[in-house]
């Protein structure tokens, strides 16, 4: 499977699920645990989050794969230290979120949803690596990208 198809699909999910876990959310279906005196989730809603946190696993380890093919080898480790720590500061805005998650989930189940939904439609741009060489610098990688325009122009116009 394609490493942008498949990252893709994987944030759509996660999108899709934390957005469809509001619904469960906001059902008469709970109950409050004796012990913290916090209401829990239902059963249908846990389910639905753990899909939504395989998803998004997926798409974290694909993503460092395809972040590392993308690149070319004189800029590779810029690009990976920068996809790291965007990872960072995402892992630290996320925790404020979950703070107002408590206040309200379908704020956090919402916020996360949109987001994860947009960065896999904004994915479907970049292009795919598969099977593809890695460059070492910037000008063979726009060079080889040049000709292999040329080639499907060609190719569907014709000669």
């Amino acid at each position: 499977m394609d490493r942008r198809l498949l990252f893709s699909s994987s944030a759509v999910l996660a999108g899709v699920s934390c957005i469809s876990c509001i619904i469960f959310s906001s059902t008469e279906d709970k109950y409050v645990d004796e012990l913290s005196m916090t209401e829990r989730g239902s059963l249908p809603q846990l389910m639905i989050v753990a899909l939504a946190f395989m998803a998004v696993s997926t798409a974290f380890d694909v993503l460092y794969i395809y972040c590392a093919e993308l690149f070319p080898t004189n800029v590779r480790n810029f690009a990976v230290s920068m996809l790291r720590q965007t990872l960072m500061l995402g892992a630290s805005v996320s925790s404020l979120l979950l703070v107002f998650g408590r206040l309200r989930p379908s704020v956090s189940f919402f916020a996360f949803g949109v987001l994860s939904i947009v960065s896999g439609l904004l994915s479907l741009w970049l292009p795919e690596t598969r099977n593809f060489p890695l460059y070492e610098t910037l000008e063979q990688q726009e060079e080889e990208e040049r000709l292999d325009w040329v080639w499907r122009v060609w190719r569907i116009e014709g000669p």
